[in-house]
C-alpha cells in the first residue's frame, strides 16, 4: 500500500520560524501516511523548523542557494534533485520558491505545480522580492497548475498585482483547538515580569516590522494611561526589545511599568495563557496566525481592519481602523472594564468560530481533495 503513496515535494525558500513555516510543518505532520510521502526541500540553509521536520521522519535536502555565481550551479542540482524525487505533486511556498522552485520543476518534467502566496501587500517589501513576485505574476499563466492563496485579501493583491485570476483558490491556516490554558504557566510567566495575576494584560505577538504597527499601539497605552490603571501590554517577537522606536516611544511616554518587550518565545502556549487579551495593530496583514492561535485559546481579540483579521473573527465589537488611536484605545479601555467572565464568554465564542471554520484537521482536509485532483 505505502508504494502506491502520491509523493509530495514541498519546496520552500527558508525554513526559519514564520507562518508559512508552521502551515507547512502543520501539513507534514497531519496528511495521511499511508496517503501521500513527503520530501522537502529548502532554498537557503535550514533553520528551526527544519529539525521539527526531520523528527516527523521527513527527509529534509538544504540547498544553501544564495545570490552568487554558483546559485546558477545549485539550481541546476535542483533540477536534478527533482527529477530524482520524480514527485507527484511539487509545491512551492514564498516567492523565491515559487519562481526558482517551480522553473526547476517545470524543466524536470513536472506538470502539477502548485504555487503558495500569502503577502497582503507589496509596499512594505523591499524591491528584489517584489521584483521575483512580478515575475511570478508573468508566469501565473505557465507554470502552476494552481496557486494557493491563505486569505482572501492576499488574493485581491495578487491578481491586482497581475497573477491568474482563474487558479487562486483559498485555503486558509488551520490551529489546532487547545482544550485548556496553562494555568500554572500563566503563574510562572506573570512572576518572571512582575505582573500581579488580577492585572489586565494584553498582548501581540509578532516580529517587530513596520506592518505590525506596534509604534501606534504604544500611542494608544499611553492615551489609556490617562484614564485606566489596572492594565498592562506584553509585546513579543524578534527585533521588538531592541527596537530604537519602541524603545523610545516608551521612554517618551513613561511606559516602563506598563509595557514589556520580549524576545522570540520557543514556547508561545505561556504567552497566550498569560494575557487576557490579545490584539493585532496591523497595518497591513493577510491570514494572521497569531489571531487564529490566540483564538484556540479561548481569548477575547481585537483587531484592525487589515486582511482577513475582521472576517476571521468575525466580531464587529472590537474590530477597529489601523492607525485610529482613539478606536482602538475605547475598545480596550471597554475589555478593561469588563468582569473575567466577561471576557471569558467572548473569548470562547472566538474559539468556537475558529473550531468551525479553521480547525486544522479541516484545513488538511481541504489540502488532500486539492491533492486528489493531480
Amino acid at each position: 500500500m505505502l508504494e502506491n503513496r502520491k509523493k509530495i515535494l514541498y519546496i520552500i525558500t527558508g525554513l526559519n520560524v514564520g507562518g508559512a513555516e508552521n502551515m507547512l510543518y502543520k501539513l507534514a505532520s497531519s496528511l495521511d501516511k499511508n496517503k501521500y510521502k513527503i520530501s522537502i526541500i529548502c532554498l537557503i540553509n535550514s533553520g528551526k523548523m527544519a529539525k521539527k521536520l526531520q523528527a516527523l521522519d521527513v527527509n529534509v535536502i538544504c540547498m544553501g542557494i544564495r545570490f552568487s555565481p554558483s546559485a546558477v550551479i545549485k539550481w541546476f542540482k535542483l533540477i536534478g534533485i527533482i527529477k530524482k524525487e520524480n514527485p507527484d505533486i511539487v509545491q512551492t511556498w514564498m516567492y523565491h520558491a515559487d519562481l526558482l522552485g517551480g522553473l526547476a520543476a517545470y524543466i524536470a518534467g513536472k506538470k502539477n505545480i502548485i504555487w503558495s502566496i500569502r503577502q497582503s501587500s507589496f509596499t512594505l517589501i523591499s524591491n528584489k522580492t517584489k521584483f521575483i513576485a512580478k515575475l511570478c505574476a508573468l508566469l501565473s499563466n505557465k507554470i502552476p497548475k494552481k496557486i494557493v492563496s491563505n486569505s482572501y485579501y492576499a488574493k485581491a493583491t495578487h491578481v491586482r498585482f497581475g497573477y491568474s485570476r482563474g487558479k487562486i483558490k483559498i485555503i486558509p491556516n488551520g490551529f489546532e483547538i487547545t482544550v485548556n490554558k496553562n494555568e500554572k504557566g500563566r503563574e510562572d510567566f506573570r512572576k518572571q515580569l512582575h505582573i500581579p495575576m488580577d492585572t489586565v494584560l494584553f498582548g501581540a505577538l509578532g516580529r517587530h516590522a513596520p506592518e505590525k504597527g506596534y509604534p501606534w499601539l504604544l500611542d494608544c497605552i499611553s492615551k489609556i494611561s490617562t484614564i485606566q490603571k489596572n492594565f498592562c501590554l506584553l509585546i513579543v517577537g524578534k527585533n521588538v526589545i531592541n527596537c530604537p522606536v519602541l524603545k523610545e516611544k516608551i521612554k517618551k511616554y513613561n511606559l516602563q511599568n506598563r509595557v514589556y518587550l520580549l524576545d522570540e518565545q520557543e514556547n508561545v502556549a505561556f504567552f497566550f495563557s498569560s494575557i487576557d487579551c490579545y490584539i493585532s495593530s496591523s497595518l497591513s496583514e493577510g491570514f494572521s496566525n497569531a489571531l487564529g492561535e490566540a483564538m484556540s485559546f479561548g481569548l477575547p481579540c481585537i483587531v484592525t481592519r487589515a486582511g482577513d483579521s475582521a472576517h476571521i473573527l468575525n466580531n464587529n465589537d472590537f474590530v477597529v481602523t489601523p492607525n485610529d488611536v482613539n478606536e482602538l484605545s475605547s475598545s480596550m479601555s471597554k475589555m478593561i472594564d469588563m468582569t473575567k467572565n466577561q471576557r471569558d464568554e467572548i473569548g470562547l465564542k472566538a474559539k468556537l468560530r475558529l473550531s468551525k471554520k479553521y480547525e486544522l484537521s479541516k484545513i488538511v482536509n481541504q489540502f488532500d481533495k486539492l491533492y486528489q485532483e493531480y
